[in-house]
């Protein structure tokens, strides 16, 4: 399949983009490490994926509306 065509298909099927989607998924996943204890922001942000803490901090407070340090337990 062609990259774009796939992107086209993913968005029909799932009403948000590759991109969107990846983030969501990190977001979440790092929302549930960081109120589970034990790490800092930076810790779950190299652990999701995302190498710059402020861009992790960013989609985090874009898609859950309140930034990851309020997530910490």
């Amino acid at each position: 399949l062609n990259p774009v065509y796939l992107g086209k298909l993913f968005k029909q099927n799932t009403g948000s983009t590759y991109k969107e989607f990846i983030n969501k998924v990190r977001v979440n996943n790092a929302e549930m490490i960081l109120s589970a204890g034990g790490f800092n922001v930076s810790e779950v942000a190299a652990h999701c994926g995302y190498q710059d803490v402020a861009y992790f901090s960013n989609v985090f407070k874009n898609i859950k509306g309140y930034p990851p340090s309020s997530a910490l337990k």
